[in-house]
């Protein structure tokens, strides 16, 4: 199993806290997965289990690894989440 990192652009949907004060998110997503089909398929229903309603892939599911994050501390946790509960989601 490998980590991929995407970003998925997304809309809050009804009944999401955040339905009437944020019009759109960037999704971050680090996923461990055997490929990138399947870490985009997991990334998409996490999304909308969440209460977001996924409107683009702004970043297709590339390899990730901690070096690919080293900017920024809240992107090392999310790659630091994935690999202890094999996904993680940071919205921006």
């Amino acid at each position: 199993m490998k980590t991929y990192f995407l970003v998925i652009r997304a809309k809050p949907v009804l009944g999401n806290p955040n339905y009437r004060v944020v019009p759109s998110v960037d999704a971050h997503f680090w996923v461990v997965d055997r490929g990138p089909e399947g870490a985009t398929r997991r990334a998409l229903h996490f999304l909308k289990c969440q209460g977001w309603s996924p409107d683009g892939i702004e970043q297709d599911a590339i390899l990730s690894g901690i070096g690919l994050h080293l900017g920024s501390e809240n992107e090392i946790a999310g790659y630091h989440r994935a690999q202890n509960f094999g996904i993680s989601m940071f919205l921006k």
